[in-house]
């Protein structure tokens, strides 16, 4: 079974508050004496995620009723 992957997009401002969050969570998991594998590598991946240009396109869904 293939893995499965998810992407997220985030700008410049919003790729620093999650490496920011990331860098918290390892401090107090060093103060507490427990491993920081995991969010190391989540940091890695993070901070080295490629940026890709994309377009967004907004889709409003209807509630199901015809307007009178």
């Amino acid at each position: 079974m293939k893995e499965e992957r998810y992407h997220i997009a985030l700008d410049d401002y919003e790729h620093g508050v999650v490496i920011r969050a990331l860098n918290d969570t390892k401090t107090e998991l060093m103060n507490e004496g427990k491993s920081t594998d995991a969010v190391d590598d989540l940091i890695i991946k993070v901070g080295y995620a490629p940026k890709k240009k994309f377009k967004v396109i907004e889709r409003r869904e209807s509630s199901g009723r015809e307007s009178r």
